[in-house]
């Protein structure tokens, strides 16, 4: 008799930290830009020996006379295609890697876009995020606004109702006045320029963002987020949800 055993997957844990956490900005770059130079120098190294042997063979040099033409062109030119890619790749990450050096931690913020089908067993953790701002300003990037915050459960603390007494007269701390209202003009006014971005992004294509399972597990549809990264490698350092008007962030753990 066969049984048949179910596999057991180990359960992700979607708990992140409150708040926004400290980050080292440039340590992470730096590991990141130096494992690149390491496979760049290595791929480079092999493709300019696997050119060299397809060159001979081409030439019909007297080193290259004896070849096998099977060899050459089912092993050393995929194989040298293979490695000049990845040498252009790497390269390019360098350069974006060095650019992030000079530049500060950036901050992207919108909601996350509805994911693609899975193909296959797994569909990687790209994070798919409709971006609203895009840029260096922490304090504009993170605003939470008065409508944000009233989707906490605890509504009691946040909204005042329509004929509660009037806080001037009774003395209470925090009080707005007799005409002051839940969101009056000029802070709602106030709220929808915070979120204004000074470096507009297109939001007719999503930006791509790899993470960390967890908070690719943590990340539902239409979800406010919040992601810090560099600009040109886009390196992750958290990514932070909008949870019952504060942020719940998850670090990023990967160097690479």
């Amino acid at each position: 008799m066969r049984i048949r055993r179910d596999k057991k997957h180990t359960p992700v844990d979607v708990r992140g930290v409150d708040g926004l956490p400290a980050i080292s900005y440039r340590l992470p770059l730096v590991v990141t830009t130096l494992s690149a130079l390491v496979i760049f120098l290595a791929t480079g190294f092999l493709a300019l020996i696997s050119i060299s042997i397809i060159v001979q063979f081409v030439t019909r040099s007297s080193s290259a006379a004896g070849s096998d033409p099977v060899f050459i062109g089912c092993i050393c030119a995929p194989l040298g295609a293979t490695f000049l890619g990845a040498t252009v790749y790497f390269l390019g990450a360098i350069i974006k890697g060095v650019r992030d050096l000079f530049r500060p931690v950036h901050y992207t913020r919108g909601t996350v876009a509805d994911r693609p089908p899975v193909s296959g067993r797994r569909s990687g953790t790209w994070l798919h995020v409709n971006a609203r701002y895009a840029g260096p300003d922490l304090a504009t990037a993170s605003h939470v606004t008065e409508e944000q915050r009233a989707a906490s459960p605890d509504r009691s603390q946040i909204v005042q109702t329509r004929f509660a007494p009037d806080p001037v007269l009774s003395g209470k701390r925090g009080a707005r006045g007799k005409q002051g209202s839940y969101l009056p003009a000029d802070r709602l006014t106030a709220d929808l320029k915070a979120l204004e971005a000074p470096e507009p992004v297109s939001p007719s294509l999503p930006i791509l963002f790899r993470v960390d399972a967890a908070a690719y597990a943590a990340m539902k549809p239409d979800a406010e987020v919040l992601i810090a990264h560099s600009p040109f490698l886009k390196h992750i350092y958290y990514v932070s949800r909008l949870k019952e008007g504060e942020w719940e962030s998850f670090p990023n753990k990967a160097l690479i």
